[in-house]
């Protein structure tokens, strides 16, 4: 009897053994698979020629979260007649964060501090030295302000006080929509025309100091006489961190972001999962309107375009992420989000919206945005106006 217990004390403290063993073996596995998944990338890398692609998954990697706080809003229907905005196209900021608003329409420039606080108006119309006639484009570069004047084809250069200190001439005309690349360099478009081909070439460009171009990094090109121009084929969104150029493809089909070394230098390219959208009829008819109150569809050459580009605008931030602005599937819940994919070292940190700001997924020249240090600036032309947000 004595043995018969025994005997089935033991078989049940087997059984026992056994299923705390197979839990232990199950938990294990659990854990192991739980761990492999977490460790999962959410990109691969392919080498080509010694250029790497960051392809990314729509898989964000980390959890991160921007929160746009308005700090105020310069705005430039002022009595004071030294403040009035009636055309703002272009924000610069310098050393001591001070700001500096080019307004087309003024042919001026308007500097506040970096509290919106107004300190003084630089320039005036006119076609003397130091004088602007219709500027259109403008950046600093250690403290120096270059303004595109293409009436006089000349930029023209000033101190961060407003005193003129030079001109360069520039024949074949001003580069268009340029920005600081580093301590000496610029980039923007530098058009040129080609008399035997019957054209306009507009090629995004690398440039020094002088506005001549060390390298040209897309082309693209306006037939004399042609009609039927998408402008929207002929802009490269691109942005620059302090040693990286960024320059979308501007591809309605293709997620993709080729990085440069301010010498022009390919290094690597990045690209992320994307779905080719179709542009709705609103969202078309709201392009269309646009275009035609900056001039661009005045002449009855409307955008007839049937999908979105994929991407729309490039930023860097202050942690030298860059920003894309990208373009979404829109309804009723999501038509005016301001949309942004967040990118590490070409790889995919996270989507976010920005609450309070409103966006479209298509190049606005009305609702220009800039990013400067931890500052996000955002022109409302029709309004005259200049919002200011820290994140």
């Amino acid at each position: 009897m004595i043995f018969i217990r025994f005997k089935l004390y033991n078989l049940k403290q087997i059984y026992l053994g056994g299923i705390m063993r197979f839990l232990a073996m199950l938990i294990t596995a659990i854990l192991i698979v739980a761990c492999s998944k977490s460790d999962q990338k959410n990109y691969t890398v392919k080498e080509i020629n010694g250029i790497k692609t960051f392809k990314n998954s729509t898989k964000p990697s980390q959890k991160l979260e921007i929160k746009p706080q308005k700090l105020f809003t310069i705005n430039g229907d002022n009595l004071d007649s030294l403040q009035v905005l009636k055309m703002p196209m272009k924000v610069s900021i310098d050393s001591n964060k001070d700001i500096y608003i080019l307004d087309i329409m003024q042919s001026n420039i308007k500097k506040y501090d970096s509290n919106g606080n107004f300190i003084k108006v630089i320039s005036k119309h006119g076609m003397g030295p130091g004088e602007l006639t219709y500027p259109n484009g403008m950046a600093l570069i250690e403290d120096t302000i270059y303004v595109a004047n293409q009436p006089q084809k000349k930029i023209i250069k000033f101190d961060k006080d407003g005193n003129f200190v030079g001109e360069i001439f520039i024949p074949d005309g001003t580069t268009q929509m340029f920005q600081e690349v580093g301590k000496d360099k610029i980039i923007g478009y530098v058009p040129s025309k080609d008399l035997e081909k019957q054209q306009l070439n507009i090629n995004l460009s690398i440039l020094d100091k002088k506005f001549k171009v060390i390298k040209e990094l897309t082309k693209g090109e306006i037939k004399f006489g042609d009609s039927n121009v998408n402008v929207l084929d002929l802009i490269f969104p691109y942005t620059a961190s302090n040693k990286e150029i960024f320059v979308s493809e501007n591809s309605d089909d293709r997620y993709l972001i080729n990085v440069y070394s301010f010498d022009g230098k390919p290094i690597y390219n990045i690209e992320k999962q994307y779905r080719k959208l179709k542009i709705s009829e609103k969202e078309l008819e709201d392009l269309n309107r646009i275009m035609g109150k900056t001039g661009v569809g005045s002449s009855g050459n409307k955008v007839t375009t049937k999908y979105k580009k994929a991407i729309n605008d490039l930023f860097v931030d202050n942690k030298g992420r860059l920003w894309v602005k990208c373009s979404i599937d829109r309804n009723e819940n999501n038509s005016n989000d301001y949309v942004v994919d967040i990118f590490k070292d070409g790889i995919f940190l996270d989507r976010v919206v920005f609450d309070g700001i409103t966006g479209k997924d298509f190049f606005n020249p009305t609702n220009m945005t800039f990013v400067y240090d931890d500052r996000i600036y955002i022109f409302d032309m029709e309004g005259s106006s200049l919002s200011v947000y820290k994140y």
